[in-house]
């Protein structure tokens, strides 16, 4: 999410972090039946040194209108018992762009020194929040608008990798 002010990132960590009736959060909300992604991985399973790719379906447009951005981000969990910081890949980037019922495929890039053995776990999320474009050259930053960020879990899938480390 493009933010251009610290009002923006503290007021969206405020909300997430609060939850509702002032509970600690226990992680980001379920979105509908009708914001899901249906991912899934392919191949399921392969070595080390396989190229695994995403395939998911947009379910609403990201982007921006007025003063809401819309993105997809992609989290993908290391094996359980595996080093994290050896295993985990290259963040997948950010989807911002495209249209509604949009079918796309991501490659997930391996670690440096392959996939580590396992079953990793990709989850997508769909955020809603605040749109704070960039002021044009030499001209002061607008207002930002102050409202919290929304994050749906709208879809998990898995791939495991078998031999290797």
């Amino acid at each position: 999410m493009r933010l251009a002010s610290i009002s923006c990132v503290a007021v969206s960590v405020l909300a997430l972090a609060v939850g509702a009736g002032g509970a600690a959060a226990t992680g980001p909300f379920t979105g509908t039946a009708g914001q899901q992604t249906h991912p899934y991985v392919s191949p399921r399973a392969g070595g080390p040194h396989a190229h695994f790719y995403l395939h998911l379906t947009l379910a609403v447009a990201p982007g921006h209108a007025g003063v809401v951005a819309t993105d997809y981000q992609l989290q993908v969990k290391v094996p359980p018992a595996q080093p994290v910081a050896r295993c985990s890949p290259r963040a997948p980037a950010i989807i911002d762009t495209g249209i509604a019922h949009q079918s796309i495929r991501i490659g997930l890039i391996a670690p440096a020194a392959g996939w580590c053995r396992g079953r990793y776990t990709v989850t997508v999320f769909l955020q809603r929040g605040p749109y704070c474009p960039k002021p044009a050259p030499g001209q002061p930053p607008a207002a930002c608008p102050e409202f919290a960020t929304q994050e749906l879990g709208v879809g998990s899938t898995h791939f495991t990798v078998t031999g290797g480390h």
